[in-house]
């Protein structure tokens, strides 16, 4: 019988500017399950998303990326 996988999903809105670094900081991290989405009405701003794993990763390293995702956006004003 296969095993089911579940997948947290991230998704953080940015501006495109910052696409390059964004992918490979999450890429640098092991991340490598990303998508960014595009909107047409709404050129300035586009979304990543990133699947991570539920069995790879814990509360803890999750909260880990989320923490590491807020000091990015610091410098940003994406916060």
């Amino acid at each position: 019988m296969p095993s089911s996988v579940f997948w947290w999903r991230l998704s953080l809105a940015f501006p495109p500017e910052l696409e390059e670094s964004l992918v490979w900081k999450l890429q640098e991290i092991g991340i490598y399950q990303v998508a960014i989405q595009y909107a047409p009405e709404e050129p300035s701003l586009l979304t990543l998303c990133a699947w991570l794993p539920a069995n790879e990763w814990s509360e803890l390293e999750r909260e880990e990326l989320i923490d590491l995702l807020r000091l990015l956006a610091i410098p940003f004003n994406l916060t």
